[in-house]
């Protein structure tokens, strides 16, 4: 049924006005109508977004074709149903032609509730198509920052050799804009050697439709450079094949394989030392080609072999301080890395709906201590207090141990990275006497998020105004990922905020005491998918 509805009406006559008005009751609307009769009131109405615009044609002093241009510069977007007294085929098509929905008689209004469906109707679609065209774009524009962001040469060709994909390393490998090489093959680019090494690659991994890998010499600024090269093939839309291509550079692994063969030939008196090196650096080759088989399938696995290098380079006793320093760099961004990738691939899951949550029990004072002490070093070291308080005799949550503390870390750290020295970070623990739920919360002395902004709180990939401002790094999954696992054990979260005071993320839960309903049809979340 419809509901309440605001609606601007301009219109001189009030009996007209008063006619529309019950024919809309009439239609079932709850209409909440404000009537105006000249441009300075309809101007004024305007500003205050009405859901639906009814416009007389005729005006002594403002008519529906002034009307019109106005309603789209200050409600754009906004419904506007022009009628008439009289008949006016030429009129009908000039409102039309100039943004209104629809054209009706005053005398067979009893199209103006079924006009007004259409239009609140035609209103959400478009709503929705522009709300779905922006999530790609999103979508779209992450994955290529994703592979922008990786050191290796990477791209993508369709079958005629057509560059269809390439990132920022590639385009600094080639000396050439991205623009430059989207649509054109490499050839015409750069005629040469390289463009046929290349080509004649690209064919091969076609031709034999599995993954290929191999090692290639190709010239980089000016030097011979030695090349691990990953192809696949993949199906691009419109049932065409292309080549994807990846090329990590092992030129100075390869020197240091020749550089210890010349040592153990040289140095028959370090045989044994050598022998121990040579073993550690065909583990390492291992692991690295390991690492090359599996990257057409995986995105994570490289991140995780990268971590791995970095901890074993960080247990070498003689490592200098700077390149201790560095290897830390690596490990640690690393770790953002693979920390974005699986938030991207859990997030995907929440969209798909195949997020699968499973009953557990989880006591509150064991998962709050144990997150407060995996971010107590990071407070103290930005200068914050962080403490928790959890009263007793709580039951314990209806929920895997491993989701309630993905949730809780998650906050902790937006609470840490948004709250300035000497701020104050707390958690505590409460029973919820509403529901008889456990009560969670997060809360901080931090910059706080403005007012108009915390709806979009929970969406993928929003950023704050402020963080964006302050530079405050983050991808805009972790709230979103937190709201489904929540939700999909029954739960609820949200968020009490301003700029200045800080914020506090309140978190409800079932505890064990509800577990004869969690059996029952009703229970939300558990043991089936949440999305």
């Amino acid at each position: 049924m419809p509901g309440k509805l605001r609606i601007l009406l301009l219109e001189d006559n009030p009996d007209d006005a008063e006619l529309l008005i019950k024919d809309l009751r009439s239609a079932g609307f709850d209409p909440v109508w404000t009537r105006v009769d000249d441009e300075a009131g309809f101007r004024a109405g305007l500003l205050d977004r009405p859901d639906i615009i009814i416009v007389d044609y005729q005006l002594p002093q403002f008519d529906a074709e002034s009307a019109l241009p106005v309603a789209a510069s200050i409600a754009p977007g906004v419904p506007v149903i022009v009628v008439s007294g009289v008949v006016n085929d030429a009129a009908c098509a000039h409102c039309l032609r100039h943004g209104a929905v629809d054209y009706l008689l005053k005398d067979r209004l009893t199209r103006l509730g079924p006009a007004i469906h259409q239009a609140l109707h035609h209103k959400q679609l478009e709503a929705s198509w522009h709300q779905a065209e922006r999530a790609a774009k999103d979508m779209a524009a992450t994955l290529q920052n994703l592979v922008d962001g990786a050191p290796a040469l990477i791209f993508l060709t369709d079958e005629q050799g057509r560059f269809v994909l390439v990132n920022s390393a590639f385009e600094r490998f080639l000396g050439l804009d991205r623009r430059q090489l989207v649509g054109h093959c490499l050839q015409d680019l750069r005629p040469g050697d390289l463009a046929m090494t290349v080509t004649t690659a690209n064919k091969d991994c076609l031709a034999s439709k599995s993954p290929v890998e191999a090692e290639e010499e190709l010239r980089i600024a000016g030097r011979r450079e030695t090349l691990l090269s990953v192809r696949y093939p993949l199906r691009l839309t419109g049932g065409n094949h292309g080549v994807a291509a990846i090329y990590t550079n092992i030129s100075k692994q390869k020197e240091t394989e020749l550089a210890l063969r010349e040592a153990q030939a040289s140095l028959v008196t370090q045989a044994d030392e050598l022998a121990a090196a040579n073993r550690h650096l065909q583990e390492l080759d291992r692991l690295r080609s390991q690492f090359v088989a599996t990257v057409s399938h995986e995105l994570r696995t490289p991140l995780t072999s990268i971590l791995g290098y970095a901890e074993l380079l960080l247990a070498e006793p003689l490592l200098t301080p700077d390149a201790e320093r560095m290897i830390t760099i690596i490990d640690r961004n690393s770790q953002r890395l693979l920390n974005l990738i699986n938030n991207l691939l859990l997030a995907a899951q929440i969209e798909q709906g195949s997020l699968e949550l499973k009953p557990g029990s989880t006591e509150v004072a064991d998962i709050v201590t144990e997150c407060c002490a995996v971010f107590l070093p990071e407070a103290r070291a930005a200068g914050l207090t962080l403490r928790h308080d959890v009263r007793p005799g709580l039951r314990p949550i209806r929920a895997q141990h491993d989701d309630i503390e993905r949730v809780l870390l998650n906050l902790l750290s937006n609470a840490i990275k948004f709250s300035p020295h000497g701020g104050h970070v707390a958690v505590t623990a409460t029973k919820d006497d509403r529901h008889g739920h456990v009560r969670l919360t997060v809360q901080d002395t931090g910059i706080g998020i403005p007012l108009p902004e915390q709806h979009r709180l929970f969406t993928r990939f929003f950023r704050s105004s402020a963080s964006e401002r302050l530079a405050i790094q983050g991808s805009g999954l972790g709230l979103s990922i937190c709201k489904a696992i929540v939700e999909g054990y029954g739960g609820s979260i949200r968020v009490r905020s301003g700029p200045g005071p800080g914020t506090a993320v309140i978190l409800t839960f079932p505890t064990t005491d509800d577990i004869s309903q969690a059996e029952g049809p009703a229970s939300p979340g558990l043991g089936r998918r949440s999305g």
